[in-house]
């Protein structure tokens, strides 16, 4: 029998959705992406597949619509796109991706949340998270450093670790009826 408690596995690949800041914010997306993959999380970047002919739409779509987790890595760039406060000639691809994934907030904000994970890499703070991901009142994952300790509590959640597992339910008392009547104080 499966424990309630230890959250099922998702299906299918980690999607990392992310804007193309600069090279720098690049190589550090890739550095993260290599990092998941070295501790065991079949994480996917466009990187990956982008050597071969793709239209880009679709690509994305059905690795959103595949069912696993979506981090959504916070940039300056990734919030401006995600709140359509840049031109919409720019940064289509991850614009295709945000409205997609916000989409499916609106749809069914629960099962969003589930599955779609705000991630803040070393020097990243929540105001680079669009704010359709709550980051001030929802739980986000920032990782200070690319080890396990750094991004334990993301990692936890990929792998289906829980830092904590409650007890196991103990038998019932058994707990027979009072001699007397009692009667709840009335007020």
């Amino acid at each position: 029998m499966e424990d309630p408690a230890v959250p099922a596995p998702r299906s299918g690949r980690v999607l990392i959705s992310y804007a193309h800041d600069d090279p720098v914010h690049e190589a550090q997306v890739l550095d993260f992406y290599e990092f998941l993959r070295a501790n065991g999380v079949d994480a996917l970047i466009d990187a990956e597949v982008a050597g071969r002919p793709h239209y880009w739409p679709d690509w994305m779509s059905a690795q959103i619509r595949q069912g696993g987790y979506v981090l959504v890595i916070g940039s300056p760039d990734y919030r401006a796109v995600a709140e359509d406060r840049l031109p919409v000639q720019e940064r289509k691809g991850v614009r295709w991706e945000a409205r997609a994934l916000k989409d499916a907030f609106y749809f069914d904000d629960s099962a969003a949340r589930d599955r779609i994970l705000p991630v803040l890499l070393p020097g990243r703070t929540i105001e680079d998270l669009p704010d359709w991901l709550s980051a001030g009142a929802a739980t986000y994952y920032p990782v200070t450093a690319f080890t396990v300790e750094g991004a334990e509590d993301l990692l936890r959640v990929l792998t289906t670790q829980p830092a904590y597992m409650p007890p196991p339910l103990g038998p019932r008392p058994d707990l027979p009826p009072a001699q007397t009547t009692r009667y709840p104080v009335q007020i």
